[in-house]
């Protein structure tokens, strides 16, 4: 589902002539800002939302939840600044240009304080402890972590066989991303 109108009332006459209208919508937007939204198979309480790359995902999220935007139906919006398949060849790859992009090259070692959080839903490929690890030797010694209030936390979303990755300051102060539990601290 796109947040665009395709513009058409009338379905199409065949396959074909649905495929190629479709392609000229993309064509015509080419450029503009998009927003994707699916769903995901077999995981019926959970929609991924595809944004222009021109938008963090990070800032997007935070700036929603700051809005005080407000629904019955959605719980949590996690941000993932990349993605890849779940295997640890391809994660060392992402985790590695994630630190040094997202982390080393934002947050100061002096001031900055950190927390590696790995969620993991219908997957057992990967590890928990094993990407902890690995990512606390990524972001290295001069960074001291802090398990109850860290300034920036590495937020790691295991889902079947995609992981994706991101970095998200005041996580915690965020109500961990839940919107329900923002309003109500926002409101003390």
């Amino acid at each position: 589902i796109d947040n665009e109108p395709s513009g058409e009332d009338q379905p199409a006459a065949s396959i074909e002539d649905a495929l190629a209208a479709e392609v000229e919508r993309i064509k015509d937007r080419k450029g503009k800002p998009y927003l994707s939204i699916g769903l995901g198979k077999d995981m019926a309480c959970i929609g991924f939302i595809r944004l222009d790359p021109r938008f963090d995902p990070v800032d997007t999220v935070i700036r929603c939840l700051k809005s005080g935007i407000a629904c019955r139906a959605l719980q949590r919006l996690v941000p993932l600044q990349t993605v890849c398949y779940a295997n640890m060849q391809d994660f060392i790859k992402m985790a590695t240009a994630v630190v040094s992009e997202h982390f080393k090259a934002k947050f100061d070692a002096s001031s900055a304080t950190y927390s590696v959080i790995v969620e993991s839903r219908m997957n057992s490929s990967l590890d928990k402890r094993v990407l902890i690890d690995l990512l606390g030797d990524l972001v290295g010694p001069t960074y001291k972590v802090d398990l109850k209030a860290p300034k920036v936390c590495l937020v790691v979303q295991i889902l079947k066989n995609v992981v994706g990755m991101s970095v998200v300051p005041d996580y915690y102060k965020l109500a961990r991303l839940n919107i329900q539990e923002f309003a109500k601290v926002k409101e003390e």
